[in-house]
């Protein structure tokens, strides 16, 4: 309407009199009076809609989450900032009813949800927090509090490292340091998939949520300092099953971005098949027909590569043969596996430089993971009351919250700064050596009956 109007005075390229002129700006008022009614109607329910907030980061199991309403949906409701600010604010002191009241205000969620969720539970006439929410307060104590732990644990390895320094002398290639094989065996097989199995059958871990309805495990403060600052905490491991058994493994330090290594690569090339421009109704047959073909292919036949050099040195005619890859293609793979650090070259024939574990090491890694389970188990059955006793201090335990809960979390903490102790003491060989191109992680390929009762996450 008033764009109609200025450009009838442009064509005119005149004046306007001042009765026109009081004409459009009756009507400029009114336009603006009346669509600004429209848009600030809309842009104030819009406005009115709760703020998500970026304060914590939070760990949910959710069986039917698409059954539950938004009120009653713990990973939409702990993902409202009021909520996770007044969250954070119960775990440092509890409140009453009219002070969560007011702060939930606005956010369509009201006591009796946070109630039902479990995210709050009532002690005496105040209201305290109902699951493990770990403050910025909290997080340098847990640090510090696993440390001491962590400590310990790493002694008793260090005190019996000429046990084990004779069990892993036994592997036959020396093209791989003992040093790598414990840093393998012991801080990977060991302490973090065995030690998960031992934490669950001593039951001091809980292992599986109820089926039937959301079950919050933790949460954390983003805003600590110590949030994202777990450099040096040798504790995850990235894992991928081939068909035939044989299975590729990166372990090391989350903080490390990128791990240059296997399952990594194939998973980064997995997700750039989601990228495909395709139509859409066979978009996910291409993207599962690409993900078996990686898989089956290419992993299988560095798998195969890896396996075939367990048994010592080979040429590349030789590997061609005994893997049935062809020749050019071995050429390249080969190229790929010696970029990444995963087998070297001498004199026309490839060895291997990190552990391969095939069939027939299962005995030497049995006679070394069972003295490492009894060394978990006595340590835990020692350690875990002192350890819940210290923990009982931090507002994510105060209030009754079962220790229980966090455990997986916790072993985590501990074992991942004792597998640092042992690396700083050169038991352990070391994920940020200079000698190694790709930082923060070390890779092993094995067979899956080394261990059939591995409890790997």
């Amino acid at each position: 309407m008033i764009l109609q109007a200025r450009l009838s005075l442009d064509n005119k390229k005149s004046f306007p009199s001042s009765l026109s002129l009081i004409h459009l700006f009756t009507r400029a008022v009114f336009a603006i009076v009346f669509f600004g009614g429209i848009l600030g109607a809309a842009f104030s329910g819009f406005l009115q809609e709760p703020k998500r907030g970026y304060l914590l980061s939070i760990s949910i199991s959710m069986p039917e989450s698409h059954a539950l309403p938004d009120n009653r949906n713990p990973e939409y409701v702990t993902k409202l900032e009021k909520v996770q600010q007044l969250l954070l604010d119960i775990a440092q002191t509890p409140k009453d009813t009219s002070a969560i009241d007011a702060a939930l205000e606005g956010t369509g969620v009201n006591l009796d949800d946070l109630l039902a969720m479990g995210l709050v539970r009532q002690q005496d006439k105040l209201y305290v927090i109902g699951f493990s929410l770990l403050t910025q307060d909290d997080q340098p104590r847990l640090k510090e509090i696993c440390a001491k732990f962590a400590e310990s644990l790493a002694g008793v390895y260090h005190l019996r490292w000429p046990e084990f320094e004779k069990i892993l002398e036994t592997y036959p290639l020396k093209s791989v340091g003992l040093p790598t094989l414990a840093y393998i065996l012991i801080g990977c097989f060991s302490l973090d998939w065995d030690g998960l199995d031992v934490t669950e059958k001593l039951g001091f871990r809980l292992t599986s949520p109820p089926r039937d309805k959301p079950f919050i495990w933790y949460a954390h403060d983003r805003r600590a300092k110590d949030f994202l600052m777990k450099k040096g905490f040798y504790w995850g491991s990235h894992n991928e099953y081939l068909e035939n058994g044989v299975c590729f493994t990166t372990f090391g330090d989350h903080a490390t971005l990128n791990r240059y290594g296997f399952p990594d690569l194939a998973w980064q090339m997995t997700r750039s098949l989601e990228r495909v421009i395709v139509p859409e109704d066979i978009k996910p047959l291409l993207q599962r027909a690409g993900r078996r073909s990686i898989q089956r292919s290419f992993l299988k036949s560095l798998g195969d590569i890896m396996t075939t050099l367990r048994s010592g040195p080979k040429n590349m005619d030789e590997l061609s043969k005994a893997t049935g890859v062809v020749p050019q293609e071995m050429k390249e793979l080969l190229m790929i596996l010696e970029s990444l650090q995963y087998i070297r070259e001498r004199s026309g024939n490839y060895e291997i430089v990190i552990p391969v574990f095939a069939e027939e090491d299962r005995m030497m890694i049995q006679s070394l993971l069972k003295p490492s389970r009894e060394i978990i188990t006595n340590w835990l059955t020692q350690n875990v009351e002192p350890l819940k006793k210290q923990l009982s201090g931090l507002a994510a335990f105060k209030y009754g919250q079962p220790v229980e809960v966090f455990f997986y979390q916790l072993w985590h903490e501990i074992f991942g700064v004792a597998n640092r102790i042992l690396v700083e003491k050169g038991i352990f060989a070391d994920p940020y050596d200079d000698l190694r191109k790709y930082k923060g992680y070390i890779p092993v390929v094995w067979h899956k009956n080394v261990n059939k009762e591995f409890n790997i996450p």
